[in-house]
């Protein structure tokens, strides 16, 4: 609750950078009827200073700033906020300074003499501006987390059903079990850590529950259709590994031995059966896991 209203009491703080006390008065006057809160500052290199320890929704700054100028104090706010709305006050005689700070990304202008209603407009438009900025930002952060989860599975999958099947039909028992181990530590890297407590034991239906979350995240469509605390029996009519090796029993043997690797993660003794299997030539997988 605390931190919420910390970011609601950062969205209504106005960094106001001005030398003008009058000017500050009906800023402060017009803004603070509509909620929000002024920090004033009479100088660029204050403005900076300030920005460096706190977290502002606004910026509205004098286009003639001393010391560090406005144009300057807007490269350092989009070098280092650059959500972060700029709003430049100006006059006759600064409109050249406005039209450099609108090119270099300043939100808007309001130009003296402006009313009480311009400013608290601009000033909402600025934070409404903002809020969107961020959350279009969150969204396209999890889309892209999404996007990357999604192109590790298929890279998975091809990896497995294109190199597979070309690695292992020639290759000798002993090598085909290696590398077959090999695929399950990779898959158990991939997954199972992120589903499975190492010091976890649990029932047969965890361990089911935990096999349809890392299958199913692979393009099956794993379901429980019998269940006890001793024994669960699952079953899948779409292959995990793609229609490439939807009849390939090499997948087959990789499935049950990844399987085996989650069962035993969860419990420490622990059986897998493959009762059916698509690579073999059934309709659907059956698979049955029972406690020892």
């Amino acid at each position: 609750m605390q931190q919420g209203s910390s970011m609601e009491s950062e969205k209504k703080k106005i960094l106001l950078v001005h030398k003008d006390d009058e000017l500050y008065e009906y800023v402060s006057q017009h803004l603070g009827r509509d909620g929000y809160r002024i920090l004033r500052v009479s100088d660029g290199e204050e403005a900076a200073m300030l920005l460096l320890s706190n977290e502002v929704a606004v910026i509205v700054a004098d286009a003639k700033t001393d010391k560090l100028n406005s144009l300057d104090l807007l490269d350092f706010v989009t070098t280092h906020h650059e959500d972060l709305p700029f709003i430049v006050l100006a006059e006759d005689g600064t409109m050249d300074v406005v039209a450099q700070a609108i090119k270099k990304g300043a939100y808007d202008y309001l130009k003296s003499p402006f009313d009480g209603y311009d400013l608290v407009n601009t000033v909402r438009k600025a934070v409404d501006y903002r809020v969107e900025r961020e959350e279009h930002a969150e969204k396209l952060s999890e889309k892209m987390k999404e996007r990357s989860a999604q192109e590790s599975q298929n890279e998975l999958r091809s990896l497995l059903t294109n190199i597979l099947p070309t690695i292992l039909f020639p290759a000798p028992q002993g090598m085909r079990t290696r590398f077959v181990k090999e695929m399950c530590d990779n898959i158990e890297n991939l997954y199972c850590d992120k589903y499975i407590s190492k010091t976890e034991e649990v029932d047969s239906e965890r361990v089911a529950e935990v096999v349809q979350l890392v299958f199913n995240q692979l393009g099956a469509d794993f379901k429980t259709v019998k269940a006890s605390s001793s024994r669960v029996v699952m079953e899948a009519s779409v292959c995990p590994w793609g229609e490439e090796a939807k009849r390939n029993p090499v997948f087959c043997m990789l499935t049950r031995a990844i399987i085996s690797r989650i069962a035993v993660r969860c419990r420490s003794c622990a059986m897998v059966n493959l009762e059916r299997t698509i690579g073999k030539g059934d309709d659907k997988c059956v698979i049955r896991i029972e406690n020892l």
